[in-house]
């Protein structure tokens, strides 16, 4: 990884404290390490800061991933929005952001987002959030398409829909590869066999080889895997 900076912070955020590291050296050369731990009350904090200004660290990272779930819902939007506009955010304007639950740690999502950005750092921001404000629009706009193009499939979407782990969006992606005609298949298991759900059987005086399975098509595999990623969730 290529060196862009000659001192940097890095935070370990945890319930109970706050270990900080600040990196520092000259380009391409080995690097000095220091670390110290702050619990996260106020006090502490502060004095966080303050460690991390005598040091000489005037660049953060901002990671609200790491308090809100959905750094794109309304709490996070509108944090974003009033950091592109002000480049950085104090306690009062933060309350004002911040919906529902989120209040409950507003201290620590205060803490990762303590920091200013740059008028470059902003722009960058702003062009950033205006692409996947973008990209949303597109995704809607073929999503309607698909809608209306399902519409003929309305009842066998609903009924593969009824299956616990499959999506509206998965519902659609099975009937585009296999179609409504189960008189093509003589069986469940022919079915299963043709998408590549089930391995072969390949067994000779009571010993098993190995056997490749026939080759998933991709979005089958695809809804097979989210299909057992909700399933272990459950």
């Amino acid at each position: 990884m290529k060196d862009l900076l000659e001192i940097s912070c890095g935070l370990d955020v945890h319930k109970d404290k706050i270990a900080a590291c600040i990196l520092t050296g000259s380009l391409g050369k080995p690097t000095n390490s220091e670390i110290q731990e702050f619990t996260p009350l106020i006090p502490d904090m502060i004095a966080l800061r303050d460690w991390i200004v005598s040091q000489n660290c005037h660049r953060s990272g901002f990671r609200l991933s790491s308090f809100i779930s959905d750094i794109f819902g309304a709490s996070g939007r509108n944090i974003i929005r009033h950091l592109i506009e002000h480049g950085q955010i104090d306690r009062a304007s933060l309350d004002f952001c911040l919906k529902t639950k989120t209040r409950n740690r507003i201290d620590e999502i205060l803490m990762s987002v303590n920091g200013t950005l740059s008028e470059h750092q902003k722009a960058f921001l702003k062009i950033l959030m205006d692409h996947y404000d973008s990209l949303k629009e597109h995704l809607a706009e073929i999503e309607k398409n698909l809608e209306a193009d399902m519409a003929p499939f309305a009842l066998q979407v609903e009924q593969l829909s009824s299956i616990y782990g499959i999506s509206t969006t998965a519902s659609c992606a099975i009937i585009a590869e296999i179609g409504i005609d189960m008189k093509l298949f003589k069986t469940a298991e022919h079915i299963c066999s043709w998408a590549g759900l089930c391995p072969g059987n390949n067994e000779s005086a009571g010993k098993r080889k190995s056997c490749e399975q026939k080759q998933l098509s991709r979005h089958i595999h695809e809804l097979e895997k989210h299909g057992y990623h909700v399933e272990m969730q459950a």
